[in-house]
């Protein structure tokens, strides 16, 4: 199996995932009254696995059109030495012949994994720049700009805040199926789109 097959096959496996939580919360939530909590926190949990969904895709596509990006992809990424816990802005000769017979694509996607253990996509502005790291045209995907930036924002909120009513602490903010519905949507056909232009 290609590696990006390897991608797409992991993507409808996570997808299939939220899809089952969703599905859960259907079984459970049977009529037209509010959802419990309980039922409400299995969309919650569902939100969760989405946005984790869409993380492990944009950091699996970037890795894998690394030799593509252009060098501004870089720019915040330092080098890893081996043995070395961290990444290393400038190189001595000394150190920079610690790599010597490997090729600068196996280097550089050695400080692109090393970096992104760490990273996250959060925001809107984070799921442009990992396209413009990849290469990709921005204007085809905008469209699915709002509904991630909307799921992104909630699940921030279940995660650190514990989807906790700002206005209201002692309650939690509404949890429509809904809107999770619509979000594990764009997310697959983001995810699709994303796929074909590997």
């Amino acid at each position: 199996m290609s590696a990006a097959e390897n991608i797409r096959s992991r993507f409808h496996k996570n997808l299939k995932r939220t899809h089952h939580l969703l599905e859960v919360f259907r079984t459970l939530h049977r009529g037209g009254e509010r959802a419990s909590e309980l039922h409400a926190d299995v969309v919650r949990a569902a939100v969760v696995f989405m946005h984790a969904t869409l993380e492990d895709l944009l950091r699996s596509t970037e890795e894998l059109r690394l030799p593509l990006a252009p060098a501004s992809a870089f720019e915040r990424i330092g080098l890893m030495l081996p043995g070395a816990d961290r990444a290393k802005e400038r190189l001595t000769l000394v150190e920079l012949a610690q790599l010597r017979g490997q090729t600068v694509n196996e280097v550089l996607l050695r400080a692109f994994q090393k970096h992104h253990e760490q990273s996250n996509y959060n925001n809107e502005q984070d799921v442009v720049g990992a396209l413009q790291r990849m290469a990709l045209e921005i204007r085809p995907f905008e469209s699915y700009f709002s509904d991630l930036a909307a799921m992104m924002k909630r699940r921030h909120l279940i995660a650190h805040r514990a989807d906790r009513n700002p206005r209201f602490p002692r309650l939690t903010n509404v949890m429509k199926i809904k809107d999770a519905e619509r979000w594990v949507a764009t997310v697959e056909t983001f995810g699709e789109q994303l796929l074909s232009s590997l």
